[in-house]
């Protein structure tokens, strides 16, 4: 009952929504109001668009409705249907007026259906004579429609995320809003999502674009790039790719994501928006958001335009981690042998992050060039404090039988220790973006671009103290589902649990400071061709040139107590009582500042500092790396009735050179040097069996480079995480050999099923395999990366989206999205004969949706399940059992809005609804290593549009 509650308070909640929807309180229907309009002669579908955003509505059309037609000139001021009456003339094609302002083009010899009203986007039916068909509609349920229609127009498959859709959803960053969409999964850091899965494959392998342009990622030990450094109110709309054209970047085994700003060339007038919300977590945490955005054309003719975006956001929350590792089969009281973990770590975590973001774009649209100018910003800080307790345990004996100890814990003996770890992390990317478009004449026309990108993650303050190891006995350990942890325990706490009973043994000072750089430049030249059956020729032909720098700096000392010193690790914790969720006892958590005035205060306590060598914080992590890849590419696209077939190849090479400190200190750089190059052939082929039914299909061959981590670093060790890494320098980038079907039927403009099949044959796969090695009577997990091992991903995705305008009443504002994703992988590789899923690939990837939109109200119930998948480096060579399994998890979310008037919406958000934890596991369910619960969070906020 604890999930079904939440769902009926939502559905409950979405039926009160239906109630305050009452159509007399509507402002009055868009169609009706009389607009200043500035829309040039150009291709008709491009001028319906503009229509569309100059009016703040949508239109949402098939492109063959459209296509080869040309608009009229459009100045003045006029209504939204007179405006279209304009645009459409001497086109064959008709606008028509429907009750509630819906607008209706007309055409064929088709009887009309379905009209959706400008306020809730319902449907009506219409009496259209037999031979007219309706083809474009406009409604408040905007930024689906557009979606739906952009899907529908692609000649592969794609899904795309429009910026009015997922302002309806409680997500701030690209990953939390993409996790929605079909065969997409989310890879979350501390309850926030970061990074995206596409179809099974792992978020290092998938391409991310910018406007375009490759997204460079600072993180020294993977290509992944951090989502949530591009905010979306920064966003127009975000266009998956999934399957790859020869015009893409080859690197995107799954797919590629493409993140689209505002394009100032198109903006036609002035448009303005500011919101603000205010939230609070539940782990006493809180959330304030802001941000705002203005738009305009100016010039003599209005031939240039503007946008200037800026965003902040302020979350304060404490996450909870208990991790118990090293699962082993120990005596049972009862005889025979049960699982047990040998440690146990509780980390009670505080964070404070701050993010702000910044885009201005400078942009001209002429009779035959546009151009655009781009500069952003963004920055996201990151301080946190973790309090750590460590929890060696063995069962405890009498007489060499164990106590009192079964499936469930018992009594244990063994030693606890403590650290703190206080970090500030900084994630930045910014950059300048000049792109041209031109029209050559003669069905020539040029695309060329340019950017300098910087990505930037820095770790500037670390301070770790690690305190000595109390000894204990008798104390119970409970094992369960969703635990395994001392405790519980009612009144004082054990002596080994209380701060002060140990005493402090090093504390050190570090930091880590990854950087990339990356310039990209592209040129692509088309030549449209027509001939006299109909039949349409477009070649295309360009070049993208990438030239990446990355490098990783890194800092650490040491100091450690003298002998005969004692520093007590008591006085570094706060006055705050013990912190228990969930049975779990956390410990009590500090501050940076207080720590530091005690090292400084105890500075004769501790001896002479020490550099030392040790992976992440040191500089056997030191590199620099640069990467040119060259790319050339052909294609052709041919269109002849309802078949669109495009067929090419790209030509990628990859050269790449670093340096890095030799294995030993003070040994010297070494320098290695590698190319690479791949012919990457596609073909795609899409075919309207009806207007309405689509079928694509289509094979493709992609790449990706390796991580950085599994190349460029040292062999090194850790002796404070206990953890040893081994790279290797000699990795080859992955290859995938792609096929690809699917059959959508669109049958109304919020309405839509699909079904699609994909199949992956990866070769090259790297492999990180974890395990167990004893180094001066020390247990040390030790990663290693293979080479050698192939892979295959298959799988299909279904999607539905209905909007129940045909029922009547208040009803009829109800709606549905549903998507479903069966995705099954095999790991060849010779240690695993088991041959094990891919790492980081969840089996079932589900999500649903109930929306109501009707009048002022708004509001979406969304639930999102995720299954189980290894974790990334949890495969062991020593099979399943010992295997680290991210278990399957499911989140419910609402959201909801009201408007208040013309321009201002009171909105509300309610995420993670039934606190939803965060579980991995060894080998077996009841084999728990990681529990991470986040709370919920919920708040308020105003959104203002002009």
């Amino acid at each position: 009952m604890s999930v079904l509650r939440p769902i009926l308070l939502g559905a409950s909640i979405l039926t009160l929504c239906g109630t305050l929807a009452d159509p007399a309180q509507a402002r009055p229907a868009v169609a009706q109001q009389t607009i200043e309009f500035n829309i040039p002669a150009q291709d008709l579908g491009a001028a319906l668009n503009e229509l569309g955003r100059q009016a703040a509505i949508t239109i949402a059309f098939p492109a063959e409705a459209v296509a080869g037609r040309r608009s009229a000139p459009l100045r003045g001021r006029f209504t939204a249907a007179d405006a279209a009456r304009q645009l459409v003339a001497g086109t064959g094609l008709r606008v028509t007026e429907r009750g509630g302002g819906a607008l209706v083009l007309l055409r064929g010899m088709v009887q009309a259906r379905t009209a959706a009203t400008a306020q809730g986007a319902t449907a009506q039916s219409a009496d259209v004579p037999d031979e007219e068909r309706e083809v474009v509609v406009t409604g408040a349920l905007s930024g689906v429609a557009t979606s739906i229609a952009r899907q529908k127009a692609a000649t592969t498959v794609k899904n795309v995320v429009s910026s009015d859709d997922f302002a309806k959803l409680p997500d701030f960053n690209a990953a939390e809003s993409l996790r929605r969409l079909p065969g997409i999964s989310m890879v979350e850091d501390h309850g926030e999502g970061r990074f995206i899965s596409i179809r099974g494959a792992r978020p290092n392998y998938n391409g991310t674009m910018f406007n375009g342009f490759t997204v460079p990622t600072a993180d020294s030990e993977s290509h992944r790039v951090d989502l949530q450094t591009i905010p979306n109110t920064l966003i127009e709309r975000i266009e998956v790719n999934k399957t790859m054209t020869p015009d893409l970047p080859g690197e995107g085994i799954g797919g590629s994501v493409n993140i689209v700003a505002r394009n100032p060339a198109e903006i036609r007038k002035l448009t303005a928006g500011a919101s603000l919300y205010g939230g609070v977590q539940q782990y006493h945490g809180s959330e304030f958001r802001a941000d705002g955005y203005i738009a305009d054309r100016f010039g003599p003719d209005g031939q240039f335009g503007f946008s200037l975006t800026g965003s902040f956001r302020q979350n304060e929350r404490r996450a909870y981690i208990s991790e118990p590792e090293d699962w082993q089969q120990v005596p049972s009281s009862n005889g025979g042998e049960v699982w047990a973990p040998s440690e146990v770590t509780q980390t009670a975590g505080e964070f404070k992050q701050r993010s702000i973001g910044v885009d201005a774009a400078f942009g001209g649209s002429f009779d035959h060039l546009r151009f655009q100018i781009r500069g952003f910003y963004s920055l996201s800080n990151l301080p946190g404090t973790e309090n750590l307790i460590t929890e060696s345990v063995e069962p405890a004996e009498t007489g060499g039988v164990p106590t009192d100890f079964g499936t469930d814990g018992g009594l244990v003996d063994g030693s606890i220790s403590r650290s703190l770890s206080y970090k500030e992390w900084n994630l930045a990317l910014y950059g300048v973006q000049t792109t041209m478009d031109a029209d050559l004449g003669g069905g020539w026309s040029l695309d060329l671009g340019h950017s300098f990108q910087q990505a930037r993650e820095h770790y500037p303050h670390r301070l770790d103290i690690r305190s000595r190891a109390a000894d204990f006995s008798d104390l119970p350990l409970q094992i369960a589902s969703d635990r395994a942890s001392l405790g519980p325990f009612s009144g004082t706490l054990p002596g080994a649990l209380q701060p002060g009973s140990v005493g402090v043994t090093f504390f050190q000072r570090g930091g880590r400071f990854d950087d990339q750089s990356e310039q990209t430049v592209y040129a692509n030249l088309r030549k449209q061709l027509e001939f006299g059956n109909g039949d349409k020729l477009e070649l295309k032909a360009g070049t993208y040139l990438r030239f990446i720098d990355q490098g990783s700096d890194n800092v650490a000392t040491r100091w450690t107590v003298l002998a005969g010193q004692t520093v007590s690790f008591g006085e570094f914790m706060t006055d705050n009582p013990a912190l228990a969720r969930d049975g779990i006892y956390f410990g009590s958590l500090s501050s940076f500042g207080r720590a530091h005035s005690l090292l400084d205060d105890n500075a004769g306590k501790f001896g002479p500092a020490q550099v030392f060598y040790t992976r992440g914080v040191d500089v056997a992590a030191d590199f620099t790396a640069d990467v040119t890849i060259q790319a050339y590419y052909g294609m052709a696209t041919w269109r002849h009735g309802p078949f669109t077939v495009i067929g090419g190849g790209r030509f990628e090479t990859a050269k790449t050179s670093f340096e890095r400190p030799g294995e030993d200190a003070g040994a010297g750089l070494q320098r290695f040097e590698g190319s690479s190059s791949h012919f990457l052939p596609s073909i795609h082929l899409r075919y309207d069996i009806t207007p309405e039914l689509v079928a694509r299909a289509s094979w493709s061959n992609t790449t990706a480079r390796p991580d950085p981590e599994n190349v460029y670093a040292n062999e090194s060790r850790d002796d404070v995480a206990r953890t040893i890494t081994r790279p290797n320098p000699g990795l080859e980038p992955l290859t995938s050999e792609n096929f690809d079907a699917s059959l959508d039927w669109y049958f109304g403009p919020l309405s839509y099923v699909s079904v699609g099949a994909f199949k992956k044959n990866i070769d090259n796969y790297p492999l990180v395999t974890q395990s167990r090695v004893t180094i001066d009577g020390e247990l040390y997990d030790q990663f290693t990366t293979q080479a050698g091992a192939s892979g295959r991903i298959e799988g299909f995705e279904a999607a539905f989206r209905h909007q129940f305008d045909s029922l009547p009443g208040l009803l009829g504002g109800f709606g549905v999205e549903l998507n479903y994703a069966h995705i099954e992988s095999t790991l060849i590789f010779a240690p695993r004969p088991d041959r094990p899923p891919l790492a980081e690939q969840p089996e079932d990837i589900f999500n649903a949706g109930l929306v109501y939109a009707r009048g002022p109200v708004f509001a979406r119930l969304s639930l999102s399940h995720t299954g189980d998948s290894i974790d990334d480096g949890g495969m062991s060579d020593d099979g399943p059992d010992y295997d680290e399994i991210i278990d399957d998890r499911t989140t419910l979310d609402l959201s909801a809005s009201y408007n208040l008037s013309e321009r201002l919406q009171l909105f509300a958000e309610w995420r993670n609804i039934t606190n939803s934890t965060a579980i991995t596991y060894s080998g077996e369910r009841n084999r728990l290593i990681s529990w991470e619960s986040f709370g919920t969070t919920a708040g308020l906020g105003l959104r203002l549009r002009y």
